[in-house]
């Protein structure tokens, strides 16, 4: 899994089963959790599922939601030494 971040969209891709992905069409909006960043459940949409022959798929979801845990993780939070 990672995460691009640029401007107030981004993206976050996830490699799932292609049995998963086949249920998720371009456009399906849902939401994510990402325990390790914030409990809160966070609105995305599918922006596109890419498949292999192997049985994989590489599932982007697009976002616009942003807060203050997805800026900056715990302990990271910017200070008067340490701008952003």
């Amino acid at each position: 899994m990672g995460k691009l971040v640029g401007d107030y969209e981004w993206y976050l891709v996830c490699i799932v089963p292609t049995a998963q992905a086949d249920s998720l069409q371009t456009g399906t909006e849902l939401t994510v959790k990402m325990p390790f960043v914030s409990d809160d459940a966070v609105p995305v949409k599918v922006a596109a599922v890419n498949r292999d022959r192997e049985g994989q798929a590489a599932v982007i979801f697009e976002c616009s939601y942003v807060q203050q845990p997805f800026l900056y993780p715990e302990g990271a939070y910017p200070d008067s030494e340490n701008p952003v």
